[in-house]
C-alpha cells in the first residue's frame, strides 16, 4: 500500500535531482546519523564523519568498537542527513532528508584505509573545525598503528530514499544503488 503518490520526473529531471542530492551528501559539513543493528537486536544511532562518492559511503572508525562487532554481526547500515533550512529560495520544502541503506564491508589493512575518501585532505579542509575533536586524520598514523587503532568502512547502497529536493509538496524519492 503506497501512502504518497509516486514522484513522476523525466530521466533529466531525475538525473538533475539524483546530482543535487548527491552534493547534498558530499558537501553537508556536520556528522551524520549512523545506523546499525546492535548485539540485542535493537538499532543503534550514531553521529559519525562520512564521506561519499556517488551514494556509495566511507568511514572511519576506531578500534576497539561495539560498531564492528555489530556489522560483522548484520552487515546492514543505513545512514542519514537531514537538514532543516527555511532560508532556502529554492525549495517549497525547507527539510532535506536523504537515507542510505546498504551493506557494510570492513576494511582493516592500511593501504585500503588509506584509499577511502576519508584521507582527501581537500573534503576534510572545510571541516577542519569539526574534526579538531576527533581522533587524528589516518594521514598521520604509521601503518601498524593505523591497523591496530582504525577500521574502514565502505557502505555499498541498496537503497536511497530522498526528500525535499523537488518542488511541491515533500514526497519521497527513491534510488537504488546501482543507479
Amino acid at each position: 500500500m503506497r501512502i504518497h503518490p509516486a514522484v513522476t520526473l523525466s530521466d533529466a529531471e531525475r538525473a538533475a535531482v539524483k546530482a543535487r542530492v548527491q552534493h547534498f551528501m558530499a558537501t553537508f559539513p556536520a556528522p551524520k546519523i549512523v545506523i546499525t543493528r546492535g548485539l540485542d537486536g535493537q538499532p543503534r544511532h550514531r553521529l559519525m564523519g562520512v564521506r561519499t562518492r556517488g551514494f556509495w559511503c566511507y568511514l572511519i572508525t576506531v578500534k576497539p568498537s561495539t560498531k564492528i562487532a555489530e556489522l560483522e554481526a548484520d552487515p546492514r547500515i543505513q545512514i542519514v542527513w537531514y537538514q532543516y533550512d527555511a532560508h532556502d529560495p529554492g525549495q517549497d520544502q525547507p527539510l532535506r532528508y536523504v537515507a542510505v541503506t546498504g551493506i557494510a564491508e570492513l576494511v582493516s589493512t592500511a593501504d585500503g584505509m588509506r584509499s577511502l575518501p576519508e584521507n582527501d585532505p581537500a573534503k576534510l579542509e572545510h571541516e577542519r573545525e569539526w574534526r579538531s575533536v576527533n581522533p587524528p586524520n589516518i594521514t598521520e598514523l604509521d601503518d601498524q598503528t593505523l591497523e591496530s587503532s582504525r577500521l574502514g568502512i565502505i557502505v555499498r547502497p541498496v537503497r536511497i530514499r530522498v526528500e525535499g529536493f523537488v518542488p511541491g509538496p515533500r514526497y519521497p524519492m527513491y534510488f537504488h544503488g546501482d543507479e
